[in-house]
């Protein structure tokens, strides 16, 4: 599996013909730092030492438990030579093998309001693979963890009818299928935005074209060609946006950066014992807390103090928010916590705390390796609410992530 483009080619020599038929490489990805000693003769255990698993996707899943990391193989004879008859589905492969041939770039969706693209960190093959990873990708959707959080205006349903080849002068074509509906203006602007931004990552594309089924989307006047640049309106960086992730460990709010978690200096814990959720603003200046019973929200000032500074009330939110120390997104390549801490980071970890600033809907990745995701979601927290009415009177419905 060392060719480029990555093939099992190789690999499936070494299987019998019914494992090679049933052998699902795509399933996902265990990469290792190191493997132990391999016990038994025709049922062989292999042992992984700092094992961790990518799934289907390319989205980092962390590391794998001790069972998990004790893979099982069976060996048979068929035409005289030893072959794996039973094997894990996965590609099994050391940290160095993937670090040189995958590479992480982000998927891009829409926040729950449209307006924001939001990016999801997936790893995807380097080279010619990418493009045809990345669009794949965004077929998928995003990852169910997000939903509420997340959204795609890419119909279901769709496959690419061919691989989406190499750029040649800065242009590559994107061809669908599928049985769905014509796709009106609005929701085709929205899609354009999703490839265009996502596919400005590969390298030396500058354009690209969209058809479904045979019809041009997100064509401008006579031109079918699409300027990756075509996403801009919704780009999700600003650049007053504060770099570094926040989160909640042994009730401290802490930053999340690569120099690991620090306690935002002078903030008392018991002040975030009855948060059941919270956000921070694009310039790290305020923070808003959802209280346990979810009706409360409190806008207060991050200078040490966290005294509310307004109280916005008479709130339901359209699903339970889940808590700060719950499932909040990854944080890929972010250091590790302390063991005792309610927010556990590993490297690359799923950090199960992290909101970063801007972020109303408590999904974070690590600022490290994705700094747009630090800068995705504007702080609706005061405004939206604000121009409903009075936040004491109004019964405002707020996305929010399910725990």
């Amino acid at each position: 599996m060392t060719a480029s483009p990555i093939t099992t080619s190789v690999a499936r020599q070494f299987l019998t013909e019914q494992a090679r038929d049933a052998w699902q490489p795509d399933a996902g990805i265990i990469t290792y730092a190191d493997l132990v000693t391999p016990v038994g003769a025709t049922q062989v255990s292999v042992g992984l030492v700092g094992a961790n698993r990518v799934d289907a996707g390319g989205r980092w899943q962390g590391p794998l438990d001790e069972d998990e990391a004790e893979l099982q193989f069976e060996l048979v004879t068929e035409g005289g030579e030893w072959r794996i008859d039973s094997l894990p589905d996965a590609m099994i492969v050391p940290d160095n093998w993937f670090q040189d041939r995958y590479v992480q770039m982000n998927l891009h969706f829409f926040d729950p309001t449209g307006r924001v693209l939001v990016p999801e960190p997936v790893y995807v093959p380097r080279g010619g693979q990418a493009a045809t990873s990345l669009v794949r990708g965004l077929l998928r959707g995003p990852d169910s963890e997000l939903a509420g959080v997340t959204q795609s205006f890419v119909p279901q349903g769709l496959s690419l009818d061919v691989l989406v080849p190499e750029p040649v002068d800065g242009f590559a074509e994107v061809l669908l299928t599928g049985d769905v509906a014509a796709v009106d203006p609005a929701t085709s602007e929205l899609l354009v935005a999703q490839f265009a931004w996502t596919l400005r990552q590969v390298p030396n594309l500058t354009r690209f074209r969209l058809s479904l089924n045979g019809t041009p989307l997100g064509a401008s006047g006579t031109a079918a060609d699409i300027a990756v640049s075509r996403g801009e309106p919704y780009d999700p960086a600003v650049p007053e946006g504060w770099s570094d992730a926040f989160g909640i460990a042994d009730g401290d709010l802490v930053t999340v950066s690569s120099r690991g978690l620090s306690a935002v200096e002078g903030e008392r814990k018991s002040a975030t014992s009855e948060w059941r959720s919270f956000a921070v603003d694009l310039s790290a200046g305020r923070v808003a807390s959802v209280d346990a019973t979810g009706q409360r929200v409190d806008v207060m000032p991050l200078n040490g103090s966290l005294a509310p500074v307004r109280a916005i009330q008479g709130l339901t939110c359209s699903s339970r928010p889940g808590t700060t120390a719950r499932r909040c997104g990854r944080s890929t390549g972010a250091p590790r916590a302390p063991s005792s801490g309610r927010c556990r980071a590993g490297v690359p970890p799923r950090c199960r705390c992290p909101v970063s600033p801007g972020s109303g809907y408590g999904t974070s990745s690590s600022p490290e390796t994705d700094r747009g995701w630090s800068r995705s979601l504007p702080a609706r927290v005061e405004t939206e609410w604000s121009q409903r009415g009075s936040p004491a009177t109004e019964d405002a419905s707020v996305p929010w992530p399910r725990p």
